[in-house]
């Protein structure tokens, strides 16, 4: 009975085809996201440009005294004459001088096309937080060879023949590889 007891207690442990090992990790991470959201227009205005003409006509002198008259008016042209100036820039140009046959002052101006913009700019950020929880399960099998049976085997192969001989009583007659290749001999 005690052989019985330890074959079984072998058997059991040589069982399985190996042992098995769990190694268990877990992760976890925060992930942070921003989106930068950024939208803009312009507002485009666009003024044409300016042509302007400016005449001041200059009346003679009309009294009942003609010599009065003529010195007058020849003192005016002559003050107004010394009035001719002109001035340029990019597109925008001025002149302003006496036209003296035609007794006006004149005046003109230019101005050139000019354009207003207006930029509106909208940013926006956005966070997203998204949390992953990684779990990675590791199962190691360590696998016993088959040649650490066969030696189990040899070594406890009179326990094995008389637990087999239990449920096989002819088993028990054997004792070598000799006595089950050679068949009985009858008498």
């Amino acid at each position: 009975m005690k052989n019985i007891i330890y074959i079984l207690i072998i058997l059991l442990t040589l069982n399985g085809c190996g042992i098995t090992k769990r190694n268990k990790s877990d992760n976890t991470t925060i992930k942070e996201k921003i989106e930068k959201n950024k939208d803009s227009s312009n507002i485009v205005e666009n003024n044409k440009a300016i042509k302007d003409k400016a005449i001041i006509n200059v009346p003679k002198s009309s009294t009942d005294n003609k010599d009065f008259d003529k010195a007058v008016n020849e003192g005016v042209s002559n003050v107004l004459r010394s009035i001719n100036f002109q001035k340029s820039s990019g597109d925008n140009n001025y002149k302003f001088y006496y036209d003296e046959k035609l007794r006006q002052l004149r005046a003109e101006f230019e101005i050139g096309a000019t354009q207003s913009k207006e930029t509106i700019t909208n940013e926006s950020n956005e966070k997203q937080y998204s949390v992953v929880r990684e779990v990675e399960e590791y199962i190691k099998k360590i696998v016993i060879p088959w040649w650490i049976y066969a030696i189990a085997i040899f070594l406890l192969r009179k326990q094995i023949i008389s637990l087999i001989g239990i449920f096989i009583p002819a088993v028990k007659g054997i004792e070598s590889i000799k006595d089950l290749l050679t068949p009985p001999k009858k008498d």
